[in-house]
């Protein structure tokens, strides 16, 4: 965790995911085994279904930590 991939950089967007999600799950099931509580915070939207094949920020964290969710928007953003 931590270091630099310089290969992830020359991959394509879509194609990050496959690469990155195995060390965002171990990742997270540490937090999950050392901590009681793990606050989860997604980025852009959860909602986006076009997106949700490569999706490592949102749902698919929400999904593998089986996490209780809640939305937060601000409707003047």
């Amino acid at each position: 965790l931590g270091r630099v991939d310089a290969a992830l950089g020359a991959t394509p967007w879509r194609g990050r995911s496959v690469r990155v999600w195995p060390v965002v799950a171990a990742a997270l099931d540490a937090l999950m085994r050392e901590n009681d509580v793990v606050v989860i915070e997604g980025a852009g939207s959860p909602a986006e279904i076009n997106l949700s094949d490569v999706d490592i920020v949102n749902m698919r964290v929400a999904e593998h930590a089986t996490a209780a969710c809640l939305l937060v928007t601000d409707i003047d953003r």
